[in-house]
């Protein structure tokens, strides 16, 4: 395993709660308008990728904080390479 990240890392940024609410807001709306059961806001670690935000879907099946390891091939690393 890497010993840093590929990725930038910005641990210590504090999102405002204002923030947060929008982003709740657009990622209802996007989940809502493409008709998937799913949208997400994720936040990248050293070597994990973080569930920050996500839908209300009442389909969702992720749950805020959920994290799964990076360098596994997930479509998100995908997205952002």
């Amino acid at each position: 395993m890497q010993t840093t990240s590929k990725y930038p890392i910005h641990d210590d940024i504090e999102v405002p709660q204002s923030t947060e609410d929008s982003w709740q807001a657009m990622l209802n709306l996007m989940a809502d308008i493409v008709g998937v059961p799913s949208a997400l806001n994720m936040r990248v670690h050293e070597h994990e990728i973080e569930v920050f935000g996500l839908s209300s879907n009442v389909d969702n099946v992720f749950k805020k904080g959920e994290t799964a390891p990076l360098d596994t091939g997930l479509y998100c690393e995908a997205v952002m390479d």
